[in-house]
């Protein structure tokens, strides 16, 4: 579980769940995360989604 399992080495190799815990915002955590998986910036809020045409 990447919450509990992966260690963000830009925040002295606590876990996101630590750092939750510590009250550090949910979205610093975030792009640390990002950051260390190497996640795409284009990827980093989410699938794009497609526009459904009208029928």
């Amino acid at each position: 579980m990447v919450l509990s399992d992966t260690r963000l080495t830009s925040h002295q190799d606590l876990t996101p769940l630590q750092l939750l815990e510590r009250g550090v915002d949910p979205k610093e955590i975030w792009h640390a995360i990002c950051v260390q998986l190497e996640v795409p910036v284009e990827r980093r809020l989410g699938k794009n989604k497609t526009k459904r045409h009208a029928e």
